[in-house]
Order: C-alpha cells, then structure tokens, then sequence
C-alpha cells in the first residue's frame, strides 16, 4: 500500500516482496511513457504530490545527490525552471 498506484504491471513476477515491488514499479514510471500522454498527466495530477519519498521509485542516489524521477517531477505538476535532468515538462 506504500507504492504508487498504477495500472497492472508489464512482465510481472511471482515474487511481490518491496525489492521486486519497488524494481517493477521503477521500471514502469520511469523507464516507459507513462504520463507523456494529456491522460496519464491528468491522472498523475489527482494524485497530487509526494509526501514521502521512495528510493528508486521517486528518486535514486548518484554520486551523494538525490536526482528526482520523471514519476516525481509528473506528480509535483510543474516544472521548477531547475533543469531537472528527468523532467518530463
């Protein structure tokens, strides 16, 4: 119930433990076009912004620094004129 609420996931496995979960879920939200189409945005945007965080799904560590995902930068709704490296806007 931590995760994103999505439709149901491509290639899926037996195995549903938070590591499988969160892989698959990081996959699907940030490594394909979902929220690149007015629907998905749409949809994204009721589920407003995220409180808390979740590594490799709202962001991953690189080099010490946290660089958010494009599922992040989708549910905040706009873009912060930062040069987010995944900004989908």
């Amino acid at each position: 119930m931590d995760f994103p609420k999505l439709k149901v996931l491509e290639n899926q496995s037996d195995c549903f433990c938070p590591s499988c979960l969160i892989n698959n879920l990081a996959k699907e939200v940030n490594h394909s076009k979902v929220g690149l189409n007015p629907e998905d945005q749409e949809a994204i945007k009721k589920l407003g912004p995220v409180e808390v965080p979740t590594q490799d799904i709202d962001y991953y560590m690189e080099n010490g620094l946290l660089v958010m995902s494009k599922w992040f930068l989708l549910r905040r709704g706009y873009c912060c004129k930062n040069g987010c490296r995944h900004c989908p806007y």
